[in-house]
């Protein structure tokens, strides 16, 4: 990186400060070389790891008994719930019998009741719109 960094840890808060595009490298030599950035450019973030998928998971926080919820693959496809996009590019599973997708906007507001929902019931498909409007095919 060309141009003066500084890294700081306040016991809360570890800081790159650097004075164009500060890049934070965690790397991992086991079994690899294995590289994750955290990268700034402008106002924008990056995060990109080395081979090619980007996982969140949520749990525990030592990591060892956390569940992986979302993941981009190196393909930009979406799994939800799934670690695979079996029919990309975007694929939403729920490990219980009922698993909805539901869209809102301005005009329609934000609740539950509000918008359009598509509602996988078991082996049932429930298309809903919630609002006065028309459904159109």
């Amino acid at each position: 990186m060309e141009g003066e960094s500084t890294l700081t840890y306040d016991g809360t808060t570890l800081k790159v400060n650097h004075t164009t595009n500060p890049i934070l490298n965690l790397t991992s030599t086991n079994g690899g070389p294995y590289n994750t950035y955290l990268r700034m450019v402008g106002n924008d973030t990056e995060l990109r790891g080395s081979n090619g998928n980007i996982e969140f998971f949520t749990g525990a926080a030592d990591g060892t008994s956390s569940t992986e919820r979302l993941r981009i693959t190196s393909a930009g496809d979406l799994a939800l719930g799934n670690t695979s996009a079996a029919r990309g590019p975007i694929h939403i599973h729920r490990a219980a019998s009922d698993c909805y997708f539901h869209m809102t906007n301005s005009t329609t507001g934000t609740t539950s009741g509000d918008g359009f929902t598509l509602h996988q019931g078991g082996v049932e498909t429930i298309i809903n719109n919630r609002e006065a409007g028309n459904m159109r095919f």
